[in-house]
């Protein structure tokens, strides 16, 4: 959010300034199902590790590289299981590398979904901010006050961009 949004301070508050990127309302009965379906997800991976940065940092990132490497050491491993030391454990391989392939598939899609979220909230933010500023001008020009209560620094804020 820009650190410089000031106020109108014509006469009249800029109504035609307000955007609207996204109009919906989401009804609490599918905020519940969505909110059912991240449960659903957490129970189904309940394997997931959660790492401190320092132990992240101590793991392997891979890419597309990566994931190719692995995919052809398992394809080697079916094919050719004779190669490997009979200490190697085949099976914890195979299902490893499986379930590597599994996880990327689902990571990105739950990383595009988390972008489209993030993206959506930025612009329902902004369309919400932005009416706002007109809330708060109206406010003003009213001479209220409920605006300026429990918002340390905003009347700061919104003055330090009234230069632009």
């Amino acid at each position: 959010m820009d650190s410089n949004i000031a106020p109108n301070t014509s006469s009249k508050p800029d109504v035609e300034a307000i955007t609207n990127h996204v109009s919906v309302r989401l009804p609490a009965e599918d905020l519940a199902a969505i909110q059912g379906a991240l449960q659903t997800l957490r129970t189904k991976l309940d394997f997931l590790k959660s790492f401190t940065p320092e132990e992240r940092e101590s793991l392997m990132h891979l890419g597309k590289t990566g994931r190719t490497f692995i995919r052809r050491a398992l394809d080697l491993v079916v094919k050719d299981p004779g190669v490997l030391p009979r200490s190697f454990n085949e099976e914890e391989f195979a299902a490893d590398a499986v379930l590597y392939g599994q996880l990327g598939q689902i990571g990105d899609q739950l990383k595009a979904l988390h972008q489209q979220v993030v993206d959506t909230e930025a612009a329902v933010g902004t369309d919400a901010f932005t009416a706002a500023l007109v809330v708060y001008q109206c406010g003003k020009m009213a001479q209220r006050s409920e605006m300026d209560s429990g918002l340390p620094g905003m009347e700061k804020r919104l003055a330090a961009g009234s230069g632009h």
